[in-house]
């Protein structure tokens, strides 16, 4: 299973940003798929997509369950990230594990109206470029843009472009 291809969901949990409580209904941890560029090794056989070892920075969708003044301050502000942060649990049937987020960035965006309709809580777009995304001790998504990081399931991927041309 790629989980970096799957889409994951967090419903109703309370949550630290800039270290200030809030109380989020959903945030989705979106598909996160590596760019890719063909190659052509000259034989005239064809293309294959290659992995540049590359990803555009996660845009990831969070709903509140109310309006926070911590959110709308810091809405595309400053040089210096804001900061997310979710330490808690899922259940799943009488399964516990622990879960643990944390994701630095910027907030894209924030609104209540989509295509003309009041929405009932209040939505933002927060810019990932730091992700760790961890269940019950497994690292499942660790992705920072300053220090070159991509692993998924434990395992780095940016460098798997470099070592196919190099084979």
């Amino acid at each position: 299973m790629i989980l970096s291809r799957m889409a994951m969901t967090l419903r109703s949990f309370s949550a630290k940003f800039n270290n200030q409580p809030v109380q989020v209904s959903k945030l989705t941890i979106p598909a996160i798929t590596p760019q890719t560029e063909e190659y052509d090794s000259g034989t005239g056989l064809g293309t294959v997509p290659l992995d540049t070892g590359r990803i555009e920075p996660v845009e990831v969708p969070i709903v509140f369950k109310q309006y926070h003044k911590e959110v709308y301050r810091n809405l595309g502000v400053g040089l210096e990230y804001n900061r997310l942060k979710y330490n808690g649990v899922q259940q799943l049937h009488a399964a516990v594990s622990p879960v643990f987020l944390d994701m630095e960035g910027w907030i894209l965006g924030v609104g209540e109206e989509e295509w003309g309709e009041k929405l009932a809580e209040p939505q933002a777009k927060f810019r990932a470029m730091k992700l760790k995304f961890s269940i019950d001790g497994e690292e499942l998504i660790h992705i920072d843009y300053d220090l070159r990081i991509y692993k998924v399931g434990g395992v780095e991927k940016g460098m798997q472009a470099l070592v196919i041309l190099n084979a």
